[in-house]
């Protein structure tokens, strides 16, 4: 006899061989089984130390085969015999007792639901392995427009001055003129497809935008002034808004990429490596968003001064209110400080950005 480091005293030799018939504890009975293995457990195999059997339990499928430890297993004789019996009494006599037989002691609805649970772990760690095999996509800011998006987090956040809404030229404008000038450019290449993805492209933007934008585009400051415009436009879905004058008939029919402008578009495209990562896309179909888009930044890098906002024109910051709420959504992590998007430097928002719109 052996002693462990914990000071328990430890066996080397096993009480049951492999193929020895034996009774054997599942649930509050006792089965007949036969000893398929026997091994002696030490901390260098296993937490649970000493010997153990695994049995195979006569006349059950091989799924419930199991190692069981050493207690749990005796040796067929007359007592034990004795003990099975009266225990079988006593289970079968008790109204809704355990059942008898395979499973005996664990609830079907047990199994189902250990069985379930590892079904969702093992499913989570495929889709998690699947993530992590998939292609990174950079999207390659222009450095001027980089420059813009800092310019854009210190005037809301620090100035309190608010993009004011609705932009001009808005998100949909300002795909439609990137569109036109595609046509402009007349190539022997160009045809008809070519002209379909363009279209397919920019809707999908703005498609993209549309559910993107209150969940991870808006600095705290903004929020206030989102849930009024979500709120007008819910008065025109609901028949709800006043009908004097032209307000209705001015949002009827539109979304928030019919609002907002090219401030809140560049944030999205920071955003997009994220997005785009938690779809199917192939690699393929990647690298052709990924030209698109890059072609739309180097549109909108070239009209800066006919897109963006000039925010020295506000004199004053926006008399829009500016929530302060603590339940407000947090500033985007697509555009840090000022100081913190280094020029030159692709954006890549895998590690940071907060995932794609519900």
């Amino acid at each position: 006899m052996s002693i462990t480091e914990e000071g328990s005293p430890q066996r080397s030799s096993m009480l049951f061989k492999e193929d020895e018939a034996v009774l054997c504890f599942h649930g509050p009975l006792l089965y007949e089984a036969k000893v398929l293995k026997a091994e002696l457990w030490t901390e260098q195999s296993s937490e649970e130390l000493g010997p153990h059997y695994y049995i195979h339990y006569k006349g059950w499928k091989n799924k419930w085969d199991e190692w069981v430890p050493e207690e749990r297993v005796l040796k067929i004789n007359e007592e034990n015999l004795k003990r099975q019996a009266d225990l079988k009494s006593n289970v079968e006599g008790k109204k809704g007792g355990p059942k008898v037989g395979p499973g005996a002691g664990v609830t079907p609805r047990s199994v189902e639901e250990r069985a379930a649970s590892k079904r969702k772990k093992e499913d989570q760690a495929a889709k998690e392995e699947e993530f992590i095999k998939r292609p990174e996509i950079k999207i390659p800011i222009p450095d001027a427009l980089k420059v813009q998006l800092v310019d854009d987090w210190e005037n809301i956040t620090k100035n309190g001055k608010l993009v004011p809404l609705p932009r001009s030229p808005t998100i949909a404008q300002l795909l439609d003129l990137y569109r036109e000038s595609i046509k402009s450019k007349k190539t022997v290449a160009r045809d008809s497809r070519a002209d379909d993805i363009v279209a397919e492209i920019t809707e999908g933007l703005k498609q993209y935008f549309n559910r993107a934008l209150g969940n991870v585009l808006l600095y705290r400051q903004e929020r206030t002034q989102y849930q009024e415009q979500l709120r007008k436009l819910q008065q025109v879905h609901d028949g709800t808004a006043h009908s004097t004058g032209n307000s209705r008939n001015d949002i009827a029919g539109k979304t928030m990429a019919d609002i907002y402008g090219a401030e809140h578009l560049l944030r999205l495209f920071v955003q997009m490596p994220n997005l785009i990562a938690h779809t199917n896309m192939d690699q393929d179909a990647t690298e052709i968003l990924k030209d698109h888009f890059v072609n739309i930044l180097n549109f909108m890098a070239r009209n800066m001064k006919e897109l963006f906002l000039d925010y020295a024109a506000l004199n004053n910051p926006s008399s829009q209110p500016v929530s302060n709420s603590s339940t407000a959504s947090a500033s985007p992590a697509n555009v840090p400080p000022a100081g913190t998007v280094a020029a030159g430097e692709d954006v890549d928002m895998k590690d940071t950005a907060t995932g794609p719109p519900a």
